[in-house]
């Protein structure tokens, strides 16, 4: 199933779940021994399948699993857009010019973007 937003949380709860555990049989481990890899109970694995587990927990079983670099893919670093670096050149130049001149140099900056 492809995750989308429209999906309930309780959806996206199992669906995770399943992935885990297809991975978790992929590398041959019962629940016992994943859980036990990650410090918690067999119980508490299971628990996981009801959403109930700490964001620790959850990492712990992302690097047990080697899927730890997903997350990259999940949450990429944000760069800084080009707006922002506008504002961030303004801001250093906000010492030595007037409000009117930097708002002017920033407006340039911006139609400068725009048209490339």
């Amino acid at each position: 199933m492809k995750l989308s937003r429209t999906l309930s949380d309780k959806v996206v709860i199992a669906t995770l779940y399943d992935r885990i555990e297809k991975r978790r049989k992929t590398l041959g481990w019962t629940q016992a021994e994943i859980a036990e890899r990650i410090g918690i109970t067999a119980k508490s694995y299971r628990a996981i399948k009801d959403g109930g587990c700490r964001l620790q927990t959850f990492i712990a079983l992302l690097r047990q699993l080697d899927l730890i670099e997903q997350l990259e893919v999940l949450l990429p670093e944000q760069s800084e857009t080009p707006m922002q670096r506008l504002q961030g050149q303004a801001r250093k130049g906000a010492a030595t010019s007037s409000a009117s001149e930097r708002l002017a140099r920033l407006k340039a900056r911006r139609q400068q973007y725009k048209t490339k």
